[in-house]
């Protein structure tokens, strides 16, 4: 950390010296008392730290005065925001919903339901909530994600009876 700026003030009816600091990498302005990392002769704040795993996911946890067993810390590669969880799921995890939400998926989405007119291919329901199924899985078969073959259009009655069967299998 840069020392960038030193003050002189009252502490108790004393004045003393108080020192701020900057990051070399983010540039956020610290006091004195807040935790920094060195490395190399480069300061960084625990968050860039964090970001640049020069410090372990316990040590940030630690720093940040958080002490449960089961939380877990991490950064989110789409964003490089932190976060602070519980549980297995990360929150920048949420079942692909951003990778399903991407231009690509929406314009496959919509090619399904046109050739389909709009139609379930199952039960023939035509309109309603409309579901474009991956008829090979989006998981294990991202070669196929935007083929429009590799689609069928699904009332949503007809796609949760799909998906409890292949879940069952």
């Amino acid at each position: 950390m840069s020392l960038f700026e030193l003050k002189r003030v009252m502490n108790g009816g004393l004045e003393v010296d108080w020192f701020l600091y900057r990051c070399d990498e983010c540039g956020i302005k610290l006091p004195e008392q807040h935790p920094r990392y060195s490395k190399a002769n480069i300061d960084y704040c625990y968050d860039c730290a964090f970001r640049k795993e020069l410090i372990t996911e316990k040590q940030y946890l630690s720093v940040n005065g958080i002490g449960l067993s089961n939380a877990r810390a991490g950064v989110d590669p789409y964003t490089n925001k932190i976060y602070i969880w519980t549980g297995k799921r990360p929150p920048w995890k949420p079942h692909n919903s951003r990778r399903r939400s991407c231009t690509l998926n929406t314009q496959w989405r919509n090619n399904v339901f046109k050739r389909d007119n709009y139609t379930c291919r199952k039960c023939g329901k035509v309109g309603g909530v409309l579901n474009a199924h991956h008829i090979k899985s989006w998981a294990k078969h991202p070669e196929l994600r935007y083929i429009l073959s590799n689609g069928i259009t699904l009332c949503l009655p007809c796609h949760k009876g799909v998906r409890a069967e292949v879940s069952h299998d």
